[in-house]
């Protein structure tokens, strides 16, 4: 491709249109009579005389800067030719771009300018920012912010790599973006003071296609508020992005289709890491809810250490109408709790955080508990992985829980009970591995405690001593306790729960009907036992395998199951199945001898 050789040399004349020989090039700063320097060569570093004297051509070699001048021709005896003011060269004014063509390879491709190709994207630097770290860019990015959402199809926003200094809000962000930078090792935004800095939120609608990529929101000089605050909006993401030492993270409110990929949340200072919250009511003209939100190999941590300051960071709260929590690898450490679902709005149970799904949910060194399922409903996590709660349970479940499911996974090392079923109903526990638990004491507390009335399934895995580490002593006082009050219905199968440091498995005498345990190592029925009878009519409740009951002396001995006549003399002998009971009427005291196994 060829093209024309710009003009080498400039060339002057006089007012009969001849060479100017011997004239004169007077150079000022535009608009004023200030000299200001041309030069011989294009690096601009061998000045021209001022003025320039022409040859005999009426020729000079002249390079211009990219400032205004004020020009003015002389003849050789400085008689004034003309004068020119605010004389730039077109190449280096502002629009100097869109003289320049850009033609993109390939068959179809368009032409355009330079200039147009540019402004494709939005760089902070184009504004003014300079990333130095010292300098306060806050003025300069407020006016790239506003550029880019002002664009015709919003342009992506450009941070080179630097450390870019904010004392203050940002502009509201309210349509599609994408905020970019070189890399969160590279580029930084220094965020400072109480206030929540960047704001993504609706105006008339809601706030649609946010991105941010490939950067680190630094709040280390954050005093409150959060990084980012997302409020009326739908699908906002989260892209390797780094979160450095913020005082809280990230909140959401209203919102949808949420993702948090490749994302480090690191020395959560604050309350919260993530906070997510809807009330289930009318707001902006539609129901205050958030539905699905995404994370995928991210991690959020606070700064707690055993014995150190109690942390005051809840690492990922999910409260009130909550809906659709998908995991595909996240792990929450050392703060307060690692996640606590909550119904702090009072709605009904069927409203509460909601399908919480996934795998590869690790939370680990907390000072309460790693996992407070205060309200929650429709809970299947495989991989779960619960660790070194320093005061509290590793998995703690209230009873406003329901349909709760771990597959695969391990609890262990924390200082209460690995797993607390405090109430909550329909819970499923499979192939988890619960061991090393009441680290508070020996004997203090089990693998797993069961009270209220819930349906509990309990398959595979284990709840007592692992073999497969080094010599320890086992601190869980059962591997399996129910409380004296739960009158639910517990099945225990395939569970090994030997070495324990009590025993594998206690019922505390509880009430609930149909529980049912098989295939237990290290669970033996009590064998033959002498049972105490009571007053009449006395009632005795089996435990959790099937009881052969039998009745010796007495006089007028009725037995009655579930209210129909089952013997009416003394002796008689007859089953109990795990948790019937047996109402016995009687004249004189007759023995009971119970035979479980």
């Amino acid at each position: 491709m060829a093209s024309l050789m710009p003009v080498a040399k400039q060339q002057y004349f006089n007012t009969n249109g001849t060479p100017l020989v011997g004239g004169k090039v007077y150079t000022y700063a535009a608009g004023t009579t200030t000299p200001l320097e041309t030069y011989q060569d294009q690096a601009g570093t061998t000045p021209n005389s001022n003025p320039v004297i022409l040859d005999a051509r009426g020729e000079a070699t002249i390079f211009w800067s990219t400032t205004s001048y004020k020009v003015v021709l002389k003849d050789a005896n400085d008689v004034t030719i003309w004068t020119q003011d605010n004389y730039q060269y077109a190449l280096t004014a502002s629009s100097g771009s869109s003289l320049v063509g850009y033609m993109p390879s390939g068959t179809g491709a368009v032409a355009t300018t330079v200039q147009s190709k540019l402004r494709e994207s939005v760089s902070v630097k184009d504004f003014g920012a300079v990333g130095d770290g010292v300098t306060d860019d806050t003025t300069a990015i407020q006016a790239a912010i506003n550029a880019a959402l002002a664009a015709t199809y919003s342009a992506p926003l450009y941070f080179p790599a630097g450390y870019y200094k904010v004392t203050s809000a940002l502009p509201n962000i309210t349509n599609a973006i994408t905020i970019y930078g070189a890399g969160p090792r590279d580029t930084q935004i220094v965020f400072s003071g109480a206030v929540t800095p960047i704001n993504v939120v609706g105006s008339g609608t809601r706030a649609t296609e946010v991105v941010f990529k490939d950067i680190m929101l630094n709040g280390n000089s954050m005093t409150g508020g959060y990084v980012v605050a997302v409020d009326w909006a739908q699908g906002v993401k989260f892209l390797n992005v780094s979160f450095n030492n913020p005082y809280n993270g990230v909140s959401l409110r209203q919102c949808g289709n949420i993702l948090f990929q490749a994302v480090t949340m690191d020395a959560v200072r604050g309350a919260y890491g993530i906070f997510a919250y809807g009330t289930n009511t009318a707001r902006n003209g539609e129901n205050d809810q958030i539905d699905i939100i995404s994370f995928t190999d991210c991690l959020i941590q606070s700064t707690y250490v055993s014995g150190g300051a109690v942390p005051t960071a809840e690492l990922l709260v999910l409260d009130g109408r909550v809906h659709t929590v998908n995991i595909n690898g996240l792990r929450l450490l050392s703060g307060l709790r690692g996640l606590a679902t909550k119904n702090t709005p009072a709605l009904t149970q069927d409203l509460v955080p909601r399908f919480i799904t996934g795998t590869a949910l690790e939370a680990e060194n907390h000072y309460a508990e790693c996992f407070n399922f205060q309200a929650a409903t429709d809970v299947w996590i495989n991989n779960i992985f619960a660790a070194e709660s320093y005061t509290s349970d590793g998995i703690k479940l209230s009873s406003s829980v329901a349909n709760f499911c771990l597959n695969n996974g391990s609890v262990n090392s924390n200082s209460l009970h690995g797993v607390n079923i405090n109430g909550a109903l329909d819970v499923t526990i499979q192939d988890v591995t619960i061991y090393n638990n009441s680290l508070v004491g020996a004997g203090a507390k089990s693998g797993v405690y069961v009270s209220g009335s819930g349906v509990v399934d309990i398959r595979g895995g284990m709840a007592g001593k692992a073999s497969w580490l080094p010599v320890y002593t086992e601190k869980q006082k059962y591997g399996i306790e129910l409380d004296v009050s739960y009158n639910g219905i517990l099945t225990v199968q395939g569970v090994e729960l030997r070495n324990n440091n009590t025993g594998a498995l206690y019922d505390n005498n509880g009430t609930g009907q149909g529980s049912f345990v098989s295939a237990c190592p290290g669970y033996t029925p009590r064998g033959t036992t002498l049972q105490s009878v009571g007053a009449s009519p006395y009632t005795y409740t089996a435990g959790l395998t099937v009881e052969y009951v039998n009745l010796y002396n007495g006089t007028g001995v009725v037995s009655t199951i579930n209210g129909v006549a089952v013997a009416s003399t003394s002796p008689c002998s007859f089953a109990l199945q795990p948790r019937q009971s047996v109402t016995v009427s009687y004249i004189t005291t007759p023995t009971m001898v119970i035979n479980k196994g």
